[in-house]
C-alpha cells in the first residue's frame, strides 16, 4: 500500500492541479480514507504538494484539532476527531521534517505528556537532527520506559547536530 501510495502523489504531481488544488483534494482524501491509505499519504505528502502548501494542510489539521479541544470543554472527554487531528499532524511533521507541529499537536490536547508521549517527542528530535530540543523531553524518571530513556538519552548525546 505504501508504495503504491507514494507511486500515486509522484504520479499526481505531474498532472494539472485540481480547480481546488491538491492540498484541497488531499485533506478531502485523508478525511474520507477507509483503507489505510492516510498514513503514507501525509506522511509522503512532500512529493506532491510544496513547503507552503504542507503548512497550509498543517494549519486545517490544527483547526481541526482546536475546535475538538475547544468542544470537549463542554463534554469532559475528547472526542476521536482531536486524535485523528494530531495523528495526520504528526504524518506532517515527518514529511516536513519539523517535530515542533508533532508536539505542538500533543501539547494542546495532553498539557503533561506521558512518558510515552515524551518519547516520541524526543525520538522525533533525534531523528531530525535536533539533539538539543530532544534532551528538553528526557529529563526526570519514565517509570517502567525508564530504560529506553536512558538508551534514548545516550543516543542523543551521540547524535550529530543539524547544520
Amino acid at each position: 500500500m505504501q508504495a503504491l501510495v507514494r507511486l500515486w502523489l509522484r504520479t499526481t504531481a505531474l498532472c494539472k492541479p485540481t480547480p481546488h488544488g491538491w492540498t484541497e483534494r488531499l485533506f478531502q482524501l485523508v478525511n474520507f480514507d477507509q483503507y489505510g491509505a492516510r498514513d503514507e499519504l501525509l506522511r509522503s505528502a512532500n512529493l506532491l504538494l510544496d513547503e507552503k502548501e504542507l503548512r497550509g494542510l498543517v494549519d486545517r489539521f490544527d483547526q481541526k484539532l482546536i475546535a475538538g479541544v475547544n468542544a470537549a470543554a463542554d463534554t469532559g472527554h475528547l472526542p476521536s476527531s482531536v486524535f485523528h487531528a494530531s495523528g495526520c499532524l504528526h504524518l506532517l511533521s515527518e514529511a516536513l521534517r519539523d517535530p515542533d507541529i508533532h508536539v505542538r499537536a500533543v501539547l494542546r490536547y495532553s498539557p503533561q505528556p506521558n512518558a510515552m508521549q515524551r518519547q516520541g517527542f524526543a525520538r522525533s528530535y533525534v531523528d531530525a537532527g535536533r539533539p538539543e530540543d530532544a534532551l528538553l523531553w528526557l529529563d526526570g524518571d519514565w517509570g517502567h520506559l525508564e530504560g529506553s530513556r536512558q538508551r534514548l538519552q545516550a543516543e542523543t548525546h551521540s547524535c550529530p547536530r543539524q547544520k
